[in-house]
Order: structure tokens, then C-alpha cells, then sequence
């Protein structure tokens, strides 16, 4: 298939040294600190990855020259809904050479590449480049995932570092932690930090297969977790986090006689924050998570818990009183068989920050 003098192909190991020379034209940052650890990162996460699959590949744009000038990367992760197995696509490190922008091709590639057999693709760092070509080509932004909000658990040190100069954090830090330590003593007031009931202890990720299906509900689209291929994710968000200088914290939530009745997963981020990347819960405990997860946060000295959207905490983020922004980067989504779109408007698809790109550390 040809378009503008190019062919769009599935992409090979050896075209991964040409898409890391592609990408540091396109992209100004990379968390990887040479080229040819780029390439050997793009070969772990598309060719080496436990779902990697020889029919659903990442496709490259070859130029009449025989030079690849284009790539899509696709990574498969596995989805239930009952006893249905789903295949859903990662839309992610899609480029295009700059001197080649404006004449089709990215429509063309992003046409071949929804078509290319999965359920559904997601990108969960969509711009609004990606967002408009999606959408050209029938997909949607799923809004329900594509909010953000923010709980100051620190108050006083959150706003100072507001201003985005770290030195007045320095200078102010004995009065931000007089007040703050005064905010979270006074009842009732919204920054108080009070132990939760029950216990946070440290989330073995083998429990998540089996825990998961009861948290979501039987008419849920959630990812299928196999032990080996959530080891080998968990993995991979750790060395990113590291390469980031973050760390990763996970934590169980315990509640007798119960036992264990939710978990999540956070990133402490060098500015203070303390970033969600996963939470689950059974129903009745949804609010004691979130509770645990701001408790955590405090202990670990962090200024503010940030996170993403999820539909199944969207009452607890109500009870919160928390303010949420739309906005970039999007959630984007383009779904083949419409059971699969009315779980993403409904907000009834499990879709953490470990299922689509925000994890990837290219």
C-alpha cells in the first residue's frame, strides 16, 4: 500500500536503529541516554514484550529509497468481558519525518494501523496531532479517562512550589512546615492526615489476577493479567521510574475480616508529587483506598497526589470535593465492535496507567 511515493510495511529489528535516529528528530526528550539504548529499549517493549504477536505488528513507513520515514508502534495487551478474550492495541511513538508532514501519509498510516485486526487500539498520551488523526479515522477521546485532579497533602509546601523556583521552597521551608503541620491537625478540616482504618502493607502483584475480576464487576472490560507478563510490566515501570529518578510504591490495603480489599500503585516524583498510576478496589472499600493512598503520600513526605481519571473512584473523587481538568495528554480511543466504545463512554473498562503508553520510558 502506497501513498505519496511510501509503503507501509510491518516494522523489523532492523528497522529499530532508523526509528531511534526518526524519533530524536521528532521528539525533543527521551528517557533513554543514547541511541543505542533507545534501540534496545524500542526492541525490549515491541518485539520482546510477553504479548508480542507476529499478526498485530508495529508498521514502519518506507520511503521509495528504501529509508524508513515513518513508524506506529503497537504493543497487544490481552482484555476479558466474561469468558470473551479481547486483544486491544497500544497506539504509541507514532512519528512521521518533518519534511513529509502535510501529505497524507500520517492519515494513511493511522488508517492501515486501526485496521490491522485488534478490538480496539488506546493511546493515553495522545496530543492533539494524534487526537485529530484518530478521530478522522472514526475514533473518539475517551473523556471518562481523560481527567486529572489533584489533592494538595501538603498545602502550604504544594503552593510554594507552585512557582516553580526551587529556591523559594528552601527559604520558606520552616513556615510551609509549621502551617501544613498545623492543616492536617485541625478537625474537620480537608487537610487533616489521620491513620485509616485497617492496614496498608507492601502489594505482592500475584494477588492482582486473581483480585482484580471481583473489583471491577462481571460486566467489565479489564485487562487479563498473566503472572509472568504483569512481573515483566511491573518491571519495566520501575527501571522508567529509576530512569526518571522516582520510585515506585505499592501498596495492599487491608481491611478484617475481609482481608485484602484494594490496592494502588504510586509514583513519588522528584518535585514532591506522588503520582497514581493504579488503583482498585472492591466497591465498599473504594473510599478507604483512597484514603490509604493520601495517608501513604503524607507519610512518604510527598506535597500533592496526582492522578488520572477512573471511573470506578469517580464517586470517591466526588465525595473528595476534588477539582478535575480535561485536558492533554488525551486518552483516545478507536473501538471496532461498539460493546467495546460503549464500555469506554460508560466507564466500565478497567484502564489504569499500566494498560496503554504512560508507563513506557522511551
Amino acid at each position: 500500500m502506497t501513498t505519496s511515493a511510501t509503503l507501509i510495511r510491518p516494522a523489523t529489528r532492523d528497522d529499530l536503529p532508523a526509528v531511534a535516529s526518526l524519533r530524536r528528530r521528532v521528539f525533543r526528550h527521551s528517557e533513554q541516554p543514547t541511541e543505542d539504548a533507545l534501540v534496545r529499549y524500542l526492541q525490549l517493549v515491541f518485539f520482546d514484550n510477553p504479548w508480542a504477536s507476529e499478526d498485530l505488528p508495529s508498521l514502519a513507513v518506507e520511503s521509495a529509497r528504501g529509508d524508513v520515514v515513518g513508524f506506529m508502534g503497537r504493543i497487544v495487551r490481552p482484555y476479558l468481558h466474561g469468558q470473551r478474550l479481547l486483544r486491544g492495541a497500544v497506539a504509541t511513538e507514532v512519528m512521521i519525518q518533518p519534511e513529509l508532514r502535510g501529505r497524507g501519509i500520517g492519515s494513511h498510516l493511522m488508517r492501515t494501523y486501526l485496521d490491522g485486526g485488534q478490538d480496539f487500539t488506546v493511546a493515553d498520551r495522545a496530543n492533539d496531532g494524534y487526537r485529530r488523526l484518530c478521530e478522522a479515522c472514526g475514533g473518539e477521546v475517551a473523556a471518562r479517562y481523560s481527567w486529572y485532579w489533584t489533592v494538595p497533602v501538603r498545602p502550604s509546601l504544594f503552593a510554594v512550589a507552585q512557582l516553580g523556583w526551587r529556591g523559594a521552597v528552601r527559604l520558606t521551608a520552616p513556615l510551609t512546615a509549621a502551617f501544613d503541620a498545623v492543616a492536617t491537625r485541625i478537625p474537620p478540616g480537608r487537610f487533616r492526615r489521620r491513620q485509616p482504618a485497617g492496614a496498608c502493607e507492601q502489594l505482592d502483584p500475584q494477588t492482582i489476577p486473581g483480585l482484580l475480576p471481583g473489583f471491577v464487576g462481571a460486566d467489565s472490560i479489564y485487562p487479563f493479567y498473566d503472572p509472568d507478563a504483569l512481573r515483566w510490566l511491573l518491571q519495566r515501570l520501575s527501571d522508567g521510574m529509576a530512569h526518571a529518578s522516582r520510585t515506585v510504591d505499592l501498596c495492599a490495603v487491608r481491611a478484617e475480616p475481609d482481608g485484602i480489599v484494594g490496592w494502588f500503585i504510586a509514583a513519588k516524583r522528584q518535585d514532591g508529587a506522588f503520582e497514581t498510576v493504579q488503583m482498585a478496589a472492591r466497591p465498599e472499600y473504594r473510599d478507604l483506598v483512597f484514603a490509604h493512598l493520601l495517608h501513604r503520600a503524607w507519610l512518604c513526605g510527598a506535597t500533592a497526589v496526582e492522578g488520572r481519571s477512573d471511573p470506578f473512584f469517580e464517586a470517591v473523587l466526588v465525595r473528595q470535593r476534588l477539582a478535575c481538568v480535561l485536558a492533554q495528554p488525551w486518552v483516545v480511543v478507536h473501538a471496532h465492535d461498539a460493546r467495546v466504545a460503549r464500555a469506554f463512554r460508560s466507564g466500565t473498562l478497567f484502564l489504569s496507567r499500566l494498560e496503554a503508553e504512560w508507563w513506557l520510558a522511551t
